[in-house]
């Protein structure tokens, strides 16, 4: 194909993978940091250089194997020397900026049109996509507005689309987090969503929260892709079940999990329960956990693994247990969830947005209704009592997951989506239907 012939995309995104981070100049140490984080109370953070927003990546990949799309990523990078670097990797361009004073000032002003004024993560990424001229800008999480701020400035003739990794707006999210109404991650995702029209949307019940307060939004159906899982050898056993995340705040039901064990532990004494991820910073302390331990007696029942530095360590970790339980409140359907089912560990977890469709013609899954940790632990209770129903799960739970793992056709969906977009801004051609979340 011809290069001019080529749509080209910019990606606004965060995300981070051991590849980039082997081609910008990076702070390894960051003593500032780490002072101004104390100074401003923040929980201390050691892990720099860690793999996140593995979508992205995923992305980047299958990008890379088509000749049709000329992919331009502008990304924050915390850890980065200097204020910009630009490079090209195996086809793909790459414009990273600092966004520390952003972040700082995240902290500092809580008013968000003074963040706005303050904020320079729009200079940079205004003067890189200035530069890229591109067909089409996708914004890549609204909610991490220290870069999703950026749109606000970029020229109104460029066609831009938005695709929600979460809606954190979604008033739902108040049974858990409170203080969230009065984040400026709150307040910028509700001036941001009414303004665009094209928006990617994992499920129709984003679809819903979005028209109330967007009624004209144009929503065509999205999923992520997914980096295809690696091979991990075969592990002893050391857990029976594992709950997982990068971070175990609330939302990922760890304290559920505690209160369904206690009751597993009444059949099963000797039940073993292993949590892995990040808890400090978290709004899940150290001491809820060690409080419910020490109540219901599950200090030889539970343990604790720190936040492994690539994904394959955790993969290989999660091998270990038997089984995952995955309580989580708000995710579509989890990562932890698909990475659980491809790797053959049955799953409990709760009836969010999305998982009940996992089930939708077999079941793959044990689903719990959303904070019954009763019904939790019976979930997990059939996974003790009958081996014969946890292998038929795993079996078809793995289906599931090798499906999802087909990028190539997630890819040219994404791609139809860009070019209905553009030719619709351009010479008014309707949207096919097709693409649109119905």
């Amino acid at each position: 194909m011809n290069e001019s012939d080529k749509i080209k995309v910019v990606w606004l995104c965060h995300f981070s993978n051991e590849e980039v981070r082997q081609l910008y100049p990076r702070k390894t140490k960051r003593p500032l940091y780490k002072f101004a984080r104390k100074i401003l109370g923040l929980h201390k953070k050691e892990e720099f250089g860690v793999d996140f927003a593995a979508w992205i990546t995923a992305g980047i990949e299958e990008v890379r194997k088509h000749d049709d799309l000329e992919l331009h990523i502008v990304s924050p990078q915390t850890d980065m020397k200097g204020l910009c670097c630009e490079f090209e990797s195996h086809g793909v361009y790459y414009h990273f900026y600092n966004p520390n004073w952003t972040l700082l000032m995240m902290n500092l002003v809580k008013n968000l049109n003074l963040w706005l004024k303050l904020q320079n993560s729009s200079c940079f990424a205004k003067r890189f996509i200035k530069k890229i001229k591109p067909d089409i800008v996708d914004l890549i999480g609204v909610e991490n507005i220290y870069h999703s701020c950026a749109i606000l400035y970029l020229d109104e003739a460029i066609p831009k689309m938005i695709t929600l990794q979460t809606f954190y707006s979604n008033p739902d999210t108040l049974q858990l987090r409170p203080y969230k109404i009065n984040s400026l991650n709150w307040k910028l995702e509700r001036k941001l969503l009414p303004q665009y029209h094209y928006f990617n949307l994992t499920s129709l019940q984003y679809k819903k929260l979005l028209l109330e307060i967007n009624p004209n939004a144009v929503t065509f159906s999205f999923s992520f892709m997914a980096i295809k899982l690696p091979q991990i050898e075969e592990v002893e056993k050391e857990y029976d079940f594992i709950n997982f995340a990068s971070g175990l705040g609330k939302p990922k039901g760890p304290l559920d999990t505690l209160h369904a064990l206690a009751i597993v532990k009444k059949q099963y004494p000797n039940v073993r329960l292993n949590f892995s991820g990040k808890i400090e910073g978290t709004g899940v302390e150290k001491k809820d956990y060690d409080e419910l331990i020490e109540k219901y007696g599950l200090q030889d029942n539970v343990s604790f693994t720190s936040y492994h530095e690539t994904q394959r360590d955790l993969f290989r970790h999660i091998k270990k247990a038997r089984f995952a339980v995955l309580p989580i409140y708000f995710d579509i359907v989890p990562g932890t969830l698909i990475q659980a089912m491809y790797y053959e560990l049955p799953a409990v977890t709760y009836a969010t947005y999305g998982t009940p469709n996992i089930n939708k013609d077999d079941e793959r899954i044990l689903i719990a209704e959303r904070g019954n940790v009763e019904q939790l632990a019976e979930k997990m209770l059939i996974l003790l009592d009958n081996p014969q129903t946890a292998e038929v799960l795993k079996k078809k739970a793995k289906e599931w997951a090798d499906i999802r793992f087909d990028n190539t056709r997630l890819y040219y969906r994404l791609l139809e989506g860009y070019k209905a977009v553009i030719a619709h801004e351009k010479l008014g051609n309707p949207i096919p239907e097709r693409l649109l979340l119905k």
